[in-house]
């Protein structure tokens, strides 16, 4: 009996050690990793600095292209003008020159969220940004009403 104690003490001390090993790889692996730095990087950001515009007024997004920092020129930008979390109403392509591009998202007629999304194809590889505004944000009325208590 003494020598099965004796080997099961032994087992169980080589398997806990062996399990924090493999703990400790798991944790290395999932998360420390060092971020990773992007080769490009699209900022979209509104022209007005607050995020917040007024119904009916103009909204405008500048977009810069950076690849390791410096802004990129002659690049084309596709981008997608939707309200918050819904499809696009306004899709097309615009050339960055002199480092910016701006995109006119229009205006609305309603408070709520814009958001405009830009993606840029470089050397074979997607890369993308996005910026919301608000349009009134203070005015939006709760579009359900609250349930009645029985």
């Amino acid at each position: 009996q003494a020598v099965f104690k004796t080997y099961n003490s032994f087992t169980m001390k080589h398997l806990r050690l062996t399990s924090i090993i493999i703990l400790s790889c798991i944790w290395t692996i999932t998360f420390g990793k060092a971020p990773i730095a992007k080769l490009i990087e699209v900022q979209v950001t509104p022209e007005h600095k607050d995020f917040l515009y007024k119904v009916r007024e103009k909204i405008l997004f500048d977009v810069v292209v950076l690849r390791c920092g410096m802004p990129l020129d002659d690049i084309e930008v596709q981008y997608k003008i939707s309200e918050d979390m819904m499809k696009a109403h306004k899709i097309g392509t615009a050339q960055v020159k002199n480092g910016i591009v701006k995109i006119d998202a229009g205006s609305t007629s309603q408070e709520g969220f814009l958001r405009c999304q830009v993606s840029v194809n470089y050397q074979g590889y997607e890369y993308k940004g996005l910026s919301t505004v608000g349009i009134s944000p203070e005015k939006i009325q709760p579009t359900l009403l609250y349930p009645r208590a029985s």
